[in-house]
C-alpha cells in the first residue's frame, strides 16, 4: 500500500471547469458518449442510465436528488465527464454516504489541459469518501497527485474446474498458454476427484435454493454478516433488487441463497462470462463462507464451467478458498480519497479490512 500524496489545489484559471450534470444537458451527453464511449457501449445506452442513475435507490431518497454527475464545457459543447455511484459505507454501527468514481472520460484534445483534476475534485468535494475500483496505470498517476490512498490491487481468485486449452481465454484477455493447458491435464482430474470426495461433506447441513430475485429474507443475511466485515457498501434488500434485479442485464444473473434450517444465512449470485463462473457478488458470515463455495464449485462443474473466478478481499475469505484449491491472481486496482468532512474511519487505509466483490462499483454493469 502506497500513502497519500498531498493533493495539489486547483489553480484558479481551472476553476468552474465542472459542473453538475443537468436535464438539459442529456442531449450533448449522449452524443459525448456515443462518439467516445461507442455507439453501443453502456455509457451511451438511455436505459443503462435511467437505471444507474434514476432508479437507485440512494438518489431517490435523497432529498436533493441530484445526480453524482458532473460535466465539463469548452465553447459550448461538453468535452468531460465523471459520474460518482452512490453507495452506503457500513463501518459497524454506522454508515457513512460515499461514492465509487466511474466513467471518467475527456475528449484526446483537452487532455492534459486540467479538465479530468476539474471533474474529479468536483465529484471528490460532494461526497464525503470517494472510491475507485479499476483504476488504470494513467489514471493511478492523476489520482496519487490528487491527494487518493492507494489500496493496491484486490485479489482475484481463480479455481480450475476443466482442463484449460492453449489459445483460449477463460476469463478476461489472458490467453491459456500450452504450457498452461498442459499442467492443467494433470491437476484437474485430481481436483474433480478430489471435489467427489469433500464437496458432500463440506455442503452438508445446508441447502443451495435458487431464487428468481431476491425477498425481504436477504436483510437477516446482511445484518447477521456485515459484523465481520470492518467495512463494506451495504447489501440489503432495496440494494440488491436494484444492482441485480431490476438491471437491463438481469437476466444474465443466477441467484441463491444458502440456507441452514430453513433459514437464509449467505446468498450468491453467479453469471458466465466466456468459458468462466464468475461469482459476482456473495454475502455471508466467514465461518459460512466453505459451504457458501462448496455449493457454488458444485454448480460450476455442472454447467461445465474450465474456472470458478471470485474478488476476494478480506483475509479470511481468501484463506477458506485457498483451502478449496482456489489461487491468487492479480485484481483490480483500489483508491480511496477521503473528504475533509469524512468521519473517522479506522480501517480506511488498511486493505485487509475492506470487503470487495465483482458487485461494487461498476465492474460487472455490462450487458448479457
Amino acid at each position: 500500500m502506497v500513502g497519500p500524496a498531498k493533493p495539489k489545489a486547483l489553480p484558479d484559471r481551472l476553476r468552474g471547469l465542472a459542473q453538475r450534470l443537468a436535464e438539459s444537458d442529456l442531449p450533448d451527453l449522449w452524443q459525448f458518449q456515443q462518439t467516445h464511449f461507442g455507439a453501443t457501449s453502456r455509457q451511451a445506452d438511455p436505459v443503462f442510465f435511467a437505471w444507474r442513475f434514476g432508479r437507485h435507490p440512494l438518489l431517490a431518497a435523497a432529498p436533493d436528488r441530484q445526480m453524482p454527475f458532473w460535466l465539463s464545457r469548452r465553447d459550448g459543447r461538453v468535452v468531460g465527464e465523471q459520474a460518482g455511484l452512490p453507495m452506503l459505507l457500513q463501518d459497524g454501527e454506522r454508515s457513512v454516504g460515499a461514492a465509487w468514481a466511474i466513467d471518467l472520460m475527456v475528449e484526446p484534445e483537452w487532455r492534459l489541459r486540467g479538465i479530468a483534476p476539474a471533474l474529479g475534485k468536483a465529484l471528490a468535494d460532494s461526497v464525503p469518501l470517494l472510491c475507485g475500483l479499476n483504476i488504470s496505470d494513467a489514471a493511478h498517476k492523476a489520482f496519487r497527485r490528487a491527494g487518493w490512498l492507494d489500496l493496491g490491487c484486490v485479489a482475484r481468485m481463480a479455481r480450475l474446474i476443466r482442463p484449460l486449452v492453449a489459445g483460449q481465454a477463460p476469463f478476461g484477455s489472458q490467453i491459456a498458454s500450452p504450457a498452461q493447458a498442459l499442467v492443467s491435464r494433470w491437476v484437474s482430474p485430481l481436483l474433480s476427484a478430489g471435489d467427489a470426495m469433500i464437496l458432500p461433506a463440506l455442503r452438508a447441513g445446508s441447502r443451495w435454493e435458487p431464487i428468481e430475485a431476491f425477498d425481504e429474507r436477504v436483510d437477516a443475511v446482511w445484518r447477521r454478516s456485515a459484523p465481520h466485515y470492518p467495512l463494506l457498501a451495504r447489501r440489503d434488500f432495496s440494494l440488491l433488487r436494484w444492482r441485480f434485479d431490476l438491471a437491463p442485464h438481469a437476466a444474465a444473473y443466477h441467484r441463491h441463497y444458502l440456507t441452514r434450517r430453513g433459514e437464509p444465512v449467505g446468498y450468491a449470485v453467479t453469471r458466465m462470462r466466456g468459458h468462466s463462473l464468475v461469482v459476482v457478488d456473495y454475502l455471508c458470515a466467514p465461518q459460512d463462507v466453505v459451504a457458501l463455495f462448496a455449493h457454488i464449485l458444485t454448480d460450476a462443474r455442472r454447467c461445465g464451467a474450465v474456472l470458478l473466478v471470485c474478488l476476494a478481499q478480506p483475509p479470511a475469505i481468501r484463506h477458506r478458498l485457498r483451502a478449496l484449491g482456489f489461487i491468487r491472481k492479480s485484481g483490480p486496482r483500489f483508491m480511496v480519497h477521503p473528504g475533509p468532512d469524512l468521519p473517522e474511519l479506522p480501517g480506511l487505509s488498511d486493505p485487509a479490512a475492506w470487503f470487495l466483490t465483482d458487485g461494487d462499483s461498476d465492474l460487472d454493469h455490462g450487458r448479457a
